[in-house]
């Protein structure tokens, strides 16, 4: 855990708690199936949604890019934030939504990846 984070902050704040965070280990395939279900249900009710998206790396917004087409004719707003690549700098079809907004990430080295 990063130190000074958000989580970090989060876990001391409920560190003294009756009820402790539990901070399972969850795998991408499913966090992306619980990130499609909340789509699909946003995208079936009548509700205006603000949405703030974040991906780790730019290239996988660009897996999902027609599906936020879809949102963001539905959502409020949607703040899309990833590190940045070259390709998610002008972010396509959906990019001409009035409702989108492409937030490019610093990227932070990682030990293991040797960025």
């Amino acid at each position: 855990m990063l130190e000074g984070s958000i989580l970090q902050n989060l876990v001391a704040a409920h560190h003294s708690q009756n009820k402790p965070l539990n901070l399972g280990v969850y795998y991408k395939n499913t966090l992306v199936a619980l990130c499609h279900a909340l789509e699909d249900f946003l995208l079936e009710t009548y509700s205006a949604p603000l949405m703030i998206v974040a991906f780790q790396r730019g290239k996988w917004y660009l897996q999902e890019a027609e599906r936020y087409g879809e949102l963001a004719s539905k959502a409020q707003h949607i703040a899309i934030m990833a590190a940045p690549i070259a390709v998610f700098a002008s972010i396509p079809p959906a990019s001409e939504l009035m409702s989108i907004s492409s937030i490019s990430l610093p990227t932070i080295p990682s030990p293991r990846s040797g960025i």
